[in-house]
């Protein structure tokens, strides 16, 4: 396991809907500069445990630290600030500006005149925005879409769309970022580069949290992978650790198998967990 100072922490958080547990007294810790794997079957509580990161749904308990801050009761916006950005399962981008533009609207969150600053002085404000403009840029290159900086979202396949997505979410200067099942509905070669790409994100200080359904997906850009199941933690480990546990595989496969029987199971093709 990753030792070291932690970035994000997770203590007891719950959260109920009624006579739901969604997530129950999740404890979860991430170390900078990782890639942090967070698993479970359909319905283990991954994209709440998400939510209650981000703050779009507030915790019934327990906390949630940012570099020991407790971000428990802050905004999204102040979360976003402080440096936790999240993409969602389905892409979520306005359609009618081109991938400039978007990847623009993060980084306004930088901006350095303000309101009043943009009032009193139309220069600085253009300063401000050429800056904005080429740093968008800049991170379309990094995606690999600077060939389609100018063209409409709307009009972008669907796996280019989904680089839009993260290059804004970059655009916020994030500290960890949540990147919600990126890889869905994309095709191997869409992956592999959103594989990669992910790869190059903790040598530019951006920690990343991957929930995924791809298995291999998982195993290959992933260091430590928490798993769960019912809401709750089964077990944090390192790949090859979750691939033999048999809880992990119960909670999949429904049966105990022997270590070779489960890693052949989980790593076959595309093997959704």
């Amino acid at each position: 396991m990753t030792q070291g100072p932690i970035l994000l922490e997770l203590k007891q958080v719950t959260r109920k809907f009624g006579g739901l547990v969604a997530v129950n007294q999740l404890d979860m810790q991430i170390y900078p500069n990782t890639i942090h794997g967070l698993i479970g079957p359909n319905g283990a509580g991954k994209s709440t445990a998400f939510d209650l990161i981000s703050g779009l749904t507030a915790l019934t308990s327990g906390a949630v630290y940012l570099e020991g801050r407790d971000m428990t009761r802050v905004s999204v916006e102040d979360r976003v600030q402080a440096g936790i950005c999240r993409t969602f399962q389905t892409p979520k981008l306005f359609e009618k500006m081109t991938a400039h533009e978007v990847v623009m609207t993060g980084r306004h969150l930088h901006g350095r005149t303000g309101i009043l600053g943009s009032m009193f002085s139309i220069q600085a404000k253009r300063k401000d925005e050429h800056a904005i403009a080429e740093s968008a840029f800049e991170l379309l290159k990094f995606v690999g879409l600077q060939e389609q900086f100018n063209q409409v979202v709307a009009d972008l396949p669907y796996g280019k769309r989904r680089l839009v997505e993260i290059a804004r979410a970059l655009a916020t200067e994030p500290k960890i970022l949540l990147l919600d099942e990126v890889a869905s509905g994309l095709n191997p070669v869409e992956t592999k580069a959103v594989g990669d790409l992910i790869e190059k994100l903790p040598s530019r200080g951006i920690t990343v949290v991957l929930v995924e359904h791809d298995m291999r997906f998982v195993m290959r850009l992933c260091g430590v992978i928490t798993v769960l199941n019912f809401g709750a933690k089964i077990v944090d480990g390192t790949p090859a650790e979750i691939s033999t546990n048999q809880d992990v595989i119960q909670a999949y496969l429904g049966q105990p198998r022997s270590a070779e029987q489960a890693r052949r199971t989980l790593r076959k093709k595309s093997v959704k967990l």
